[in-house]
Parts: C-alpha cells; structure tokens; sequence
C-alpha cells in the first residue's frame, strides 16, 4: 500500500513537470480494463499486470512487472529490481519507475523529462558498498529502451501506426535521441529493425529480428475486469 501511494504522490507532480508523448494520435494500451500479460521478453520470463486507468494516479496505469532486468553491464553498472510498479499512460510511455526494494527509481523531470536515481554496487565480499547516482533526462515521455519490446506489444495493431521517443532510462545511452517507429508489421527500435508476427486476435505474438530472434514472445493474455 505504501508504495502505490508513492505512485500516487508522483503523479501529482505530473501537470506541470512532463511533456507529453509525441503523437497524441499514438495508438494506446489495448484493452482498457485490468489485465494480465506473459511471455518472454530478452529470452527470459515475464509477467505483468496493467491496472486500469486510475484517477489517484492522475488517470494513468500502474503496470506490476516481473521479469528478468539487463544485466549491470548492460545498464552501465545499474541494477535494477526484478519486480517494480511502473507507472505509464495510455500509449504505455514511461511516467515513474518505483523500484520499490531498491534505489533505483523515476519520476517526473522538471519542467519536462526524467529525474533518474540508479542504484549501484561497488566492491566484493566484506567490501562491499552500494552506491546512487542521478540523472536528469531532459525531453519528452517515452519507452524504456528496454521495456520497449512490451511497450509496443501493449499497444501494436495491425492498422495502427507510430512513432515514440526511447530513453535509456537506467543504461549508458540515455543522452541519445532514440526513437521506436512501426508501420503494419515492420517496427524499429533504437534504430534496429523488427518484424511483428501477430496471433488470430491481431495482437502481437512475436517480435523477431532480421535473425529471426524473439525480442519478446507473448505466451498469453488474461482479462481479468
């Protein structure tokens, strides 16, 4: 409880501190209720949850995730917790991060963009210290670079379009001007290109590269109300 209300307070900041998504015409989160998703997603499991639309968190969605977070190495020595509440919009662009039983956390930049704690691990053994860092990520709304396989999974179609900002919220490329695009089938991210594979009910499926590898796999959705 504790920390939806951290969420919650976060989200009165919003207003005034974040700039909107690019393209207000970008497609949104499909479906509108609660529901549950699971897969694979990097090659390992996840599952998630998507709260509907609250007004307490100025009528965005807490997204429950559990999965498998890059590597430290991957997130320039970050490390991140393997089950955070993140807080999204209805395009499934990133608002706060909530890395509960950890430091690492996001939330609204002012007067746009993100302010980013990271939590860090130095030393081994009896040495051993962790450490935060800070970050102000200037610009406007967008996915995880990471996260942006799921993200364009929540809200792809086969008749939909788009075109969003990526930010390395926690890794080393957070100052690139990163973009996801899709148009029908063809989807790239951070400049690297994908084909969707869609399942009989036109969502995404599979995410796969020009190798053929999976970004993410959807084994199932559940509507829960």
């Amino acid at each position: 409880m504790i920390r939806m209300l951290t969420l919650a307070l976060l989200c009165a900041m919003l207003p005034c501190s974040i700039a909107p998504a690019a393209d207000p015409a970008l497609a949104s989160i499909r479906p509108a209720g609660t529901f549950e998703i699971h897969g694979k997603l990097a090659g390992q499991p996840f599952w998630a949850r998507v709260l509907a639309a609250d007004a307490k968190f100025n009528h965005h969605r807490v997204m429950q995730l559990v999965y498998t977070p890059p590597a430290a190495d991957i997130l320039a020595g970050a490390r991140l917790f393997d089950c955070p509440f993140v807080l999204v919009d209805s395009h499934a662009c990133i608002v706060a991060w909530n890395g509960r039983d950890s430091l690492s956390q996001v939330v609204p930049g002012a007067p746009n963009g993100y302010a980013v704690t990271r939590e860090l691990h130095t030393g081994e053994g009896d040495g051993a210290s962790t450490t935060s860092d800070k970050r102000t990520i200037r610009g406007e709304r967008g996915f995880d670079l990471h996260l942006a396989p799921l993200s364009i999974a929540l809200t792809w179609g086969p008749d939909t379009t788009g075109d969003v900002a990526v930010v390395d919220l926690f890794g080393g490329r957070w100052k690139e001007g990163l973009r996801a695009s899709w148009k029908g089938a063809e989807v790239t991210i951070a400049g690297d290109g994908y084909t969707v594979a869609a399942d009989d009910q036109g969502q995404l499926a599979r995410l796969v590269d020009a190798r053929g590898m999976a970004c993410i796999e959807i084994d199932g959705w559940t509507v829960t109300k």
